[in-house]
């Protein structure tokens, strides 16, 4: 992640991005950007790390834990994305948590 951030914003900016994250001040500026350049990246570049089922008939839909850079999160066709976690296990919890009815595949 910090090369991207250096790629896109420079090294002199780097420092000030990190500190923004850490301090969750994202609504404008170089904070929303980092936000937006993050968020994209991570949706775009995630690899699998888990799948399953809502629901074991035929009924059920497919949910997917996804990562990239160590962040994870929830997907899955019928809902918006959900997370993100700091761990697989966070994720699959957060699911079992959630729907009683979860189903690894």
């Amino acid at each position: 992640m910090r090369e991207l951030l250096v790629k896109t914003f420079g090294k002199d900016k780097l420092q000030s991005a990190l500190e923004l994250l850490k301090a969750g001040q994202l609504d404008e500026g170089l904070g929303a950007e980092t936000f937006n350049l993050l968020t994209d990246a991570i949706e775009n570049n995630a690899k699998r790390r888990w799948k399953g089922m809502l629901g074991d008939d035929p009924e059920g839909f497919p949910i997917a834990v996804m990562s990239w850079g160590g962040v994870f999160f929830v997907t899955t066709p019928e809902f918006d994305n959900f997370g993100y976690f700091r761990t697989l296990d966070d994720a699959v919890s957060y699911l079992e948590w959630n729907w009683g009815d979860v189903v690894e595949k």
